[in-house]
C-alpha cells in the first residue's frame, strides 16, 4: 500500500526560476516516487519527463495557506526542502475507468536548456 507523503504542493526553485504543482509524491515499496497524473488521451513522453525531472530537481515545496469559509486563516503557509526523489512517472487515467503508471525519467540539462532559450527569446522579441 502506498504512504502519502505530500498532493497537491507547489514544487519551487528559486535558483534557476521556476514552480509548478505536482498532484503526489509517495512511497512504494521503499521506493520514493514523484507522480502527476494525466487524463489526456494520450501522455506525451518527452514533455512530461522534462516537466517531472524539473519537478524533482526543486529545492522546495510551498503550501498556500487555508481559508475557513469567514476567510480566516486555518493553516498558515509554510515552505520547506523537497526531500530526495528516488523516481517519476505519470498515472495516466483512462477514459473507460483504467489506469496504468508509467515511469519516466527526464533530462535536467535540457530542461534548463529550454528554460535558457525561453528566456532568450522572450528577451529578443521586444
Amino acid at each position: 500500500k502506498p504512504e502519502v507523503i505530500e498532493t497537491e504542493c507547489i514544487l519551487i526553485n528559486e535558483e534557476i526560476g521556476y514552480a509548478g504543482t505536482t498532484d503526489l509524491i509517495s512511497k512504494l515499496e521503499g521506493i520514493v516516487w514523484l507522480l502527476d497524473y494525466k487524463t489526456s488521451k494520450n501522455v506525451y513522453p518527452v514533455e512530461t519527463s522534462l516537466q517531472l525531472e524539473a519537478y524533482r530537481q526543486a529545492k522546495h515545496i510551498y503550501h498556500k495557506p487555508k481559508y475557513d469559509k469567514e476567510g480566516k486563516i486555518y493553516q498558515e503557509a509554510k515552505k520547506y526542502g523537497l526531500q530526495h526523489i528516488d523516481a517519476t512517472g505519470v498515472i495516466h487515467l483512462k477514459e473507460n475507468g483504467t489506469f496504468s503508471m508509467i515511469e519516466m525519467q527526464g533530462d535536467f540539462e535540457v530542461f534548463k536548456s529550454c528554460i535558457k532559450l525561453f528566456k532568450w527569446i522572450e528577451k529578443n522579441e521586444k
